[in-house]
């Protein structure tokens, strides 16, 4: 088995192992560079089930209400996000998510099951993933490729299976929501993920990390990965500024395929 290289001015790094993040990593979340699949799946389901109960407010819910719902929400995830829709479209009053809600449990289900189908019809992998997935799965050492996302398990499987990427990780090396106990920054899935490859400890060094959100390279870096940062929804100057940047940052993977050598 052949061993990569990642070799810059920086850097000359053996890559032994590679892990990599899913949403606006692998997966191009915002193909159409104007929203995210997430929030197209949330405006859906917020149609939806506004016309199922006839909530004229909801039925017309838009994306600039989901927009304001992803900002505004106090925690970065799913239940957060349809909760505050609910609240800044006056349906609900407390902050207290209240998951017997039948409205909120009707628009969870329904995200889901829209933002599965759009995987499902489509491939939504960055131009070039495949073939640097491929390209590192036929050399680093034993086919060592992981997984280590936020993302529900569900979505991640729909994903590789509609990008042809399903072949290149291993069910027992993909981590995902329901894997881990606390999200990124904590480096708990990364620890995770790098732990499933049943590697020694000091093999850590020769693991590569694929990042694009701050967080996640935040996880990545207390993990004691060495890691690289895509500047895909953030600027390369923005990542490398971070209190903990990334080792190296790339803006697509026809870039990143020059820095990797047999």
């Amino acid at each position: 088995m052949l061993l990569m290289r990642f070799k810059s001015k920086d850097h000359d790094f053996t890559v032994k192992v590679a892990i990599f993040d899913i949403d606006d990593t692998l997966l191009n979340d915002w193909p159409n560079g104007i929203h995210s699949l997430h929030q197209e799946a949330r405006v859906m389901a917020a149609n939806k089930v506004g016309k199922k109960f006839k909530i004229e407010i909801l039925a017309s819910s838009n994306h600039d209400i989901a927009k304001r719902a992803y900002i505004t929400a106090p925690e970065h995830n799913e239940n957060s996000i349809v909760w505050q829709t609910l609240i800044l479209l006056g349906i609900v009053s407390s902050d207290k998510i209240d998951s017997s809600n039948i409205i909120y449990k009707e628009l969870i289900y329904y995200k889901h099951k829209y933002y599965e189908d759009l995987l499902s019809d489509n491939d939504y992998s960055f131009e070039g993933s495949v073939d640097f997935v491929k390209k590192l799965a036929n050399n680093v050492l034993g086919g060592k490729l992981s997984i280590a996302s936020n993302a529900r398990k569900a979505d991640i499987d729909t994903f590789l299976v509609s990008s042809k990427l399903k072949i290149y990780f291993k069910e027992k090396n993909i981590v995902s929501k329901e894997s881990i106990n606390k999200s990124k920054p904590h480096p708990e899935a990364f620890e995770i993920a790098f732990n499933t490859l049943n590697l020694r400890p000091q093999d850590k060094q020769y693991v590569c990390a694929f990042e694009d959100h701050p967080r996640g390279i935040e996880s990545a870096k207390q993990a004691g990965l060495f890691t690289l940062g895509f500047a895909i929804r953030h600027t390369k100057k923005e990542l490398l500024s971070l209190k903990n940047p990334p080792d190296f940052v790339y803006s697509n993977y026809k870039e990143l395929f020059n820095y990797f050598i047999k």
